[in-house]
């Protein structure tokens, strides 16, 4: 198949990545990346804490480094994932807009696949490839739509967190038919950003499953979500942390935090 990866310049989205790059061998891949989640973030200094953390970190420091040794390590920067599949790997920052479209119909996929891409598709963009566009969502759907589903999820005091793999239809955020949700406890104590990566490993192998499936000419069946039984959340405030602190989940633990990390450096 000709695939278009959709994802964003941030440690999440290039972890989950990272897991996928075996099921894409094979393939004709393009990569696509947004620089930002969502529109401009309210004022929060936790929101601070985790946007070095997750993106400003990886992107100025790690990844250069990686990028500068030149060895292998367990996972990738986005261009040497790129060079891997011998796939293009550029910035699309304005997916709706005229050029972006016409870059898009040149590459002609067959399939989209959106891992935390930042910007919103409309359906000019989700027409353009074949069989359609899929997204993974850190999140279970539909109780929790929108930014940081884990947060929500762990201050109401759910047990269990996953991630969601469904069709993206049309220009609203995670409302999509349903291919599959994962499941993954809560481990109290652990810190937010180990409970978000949690969610990835999971929900990439249901998405590389439907690949497989896609790319064997089978229907997937994907049947269309109760929106009235969950939320859309946009970016948390500080009572929201406040809570999540009172919970006892903090919002990373340093040491886990470098030992992840480690896995972008060669030894």
């Amino acid at each position: 198949m000709r695939i278009a990866l959709l994802a964003n310049l941030d440690l999440h989205s290039n972890y989950g990545v990272n897991l996928l790059r075996d099921a894409l061998v094979g393939h004709e891949v393009a990569l696509y990346l947004s620089e930002k989640v969502g529109g401009d973030q309210p004022i929060a200094p936790e929101l601070g804490i985790l946007g070095a953390i997750e993106q400003s970190l990886p992107t100025q420091v790690v990844w250069p480094l990686a990028e500068a040794v030149g060895r292998p390590a367990r996972f990738l920067p986005f261009s040497r994932i790129a060079a891997e599949l011998g796939a293009t790997c550029e910035k699309l920052p304005k997916p709706n807009a005229p050029e972006s479209l016409e870059r898009m119909r040149r590459f002609a996929p067959d399939l989209a696949i959106s891992l935390r891409y930042g910007r919103i598709l409309r359906e000019s963009f989700l027409e353009i490839p074949r069989l359609g566009v899929l997204n993974l969502h850190s999140g279970r759907l539909p109780w929790y739509r929108g930014i940081l589903a884990t947060l929500r999820a762990l201050i109401h005091g759910d047990t269990i967190i996953g991630s969601t793999v469904h069709w993206i239809t049309d220009g609203t955020i995670d409302t999509g038919p349903i291919l599959g949700i994962t499941q993954v406890p809560v481990q109290p104590g652990r810190s937010l950003l180990e409970h978000i990566l949690s969610v990835y490993p999971p929900g990439v192998e249901l998405l590389k499953e439907t690949i497989r499936r896609l790319d064997r000419g089978e229907t997937v069946p994907a049947p269309p979500q109760d929106l009235a039984e969950g939320d859309y959340y946009g970016f948390p405030g500080p009572a929201e942390f406040a809570a999540l602190a009172e919970k006892g989940f903090p919002l990373y633990d340093p040491a886990e935090y470098a030992r992840f990390l480690r896995s972008w450096v060669p030894e």
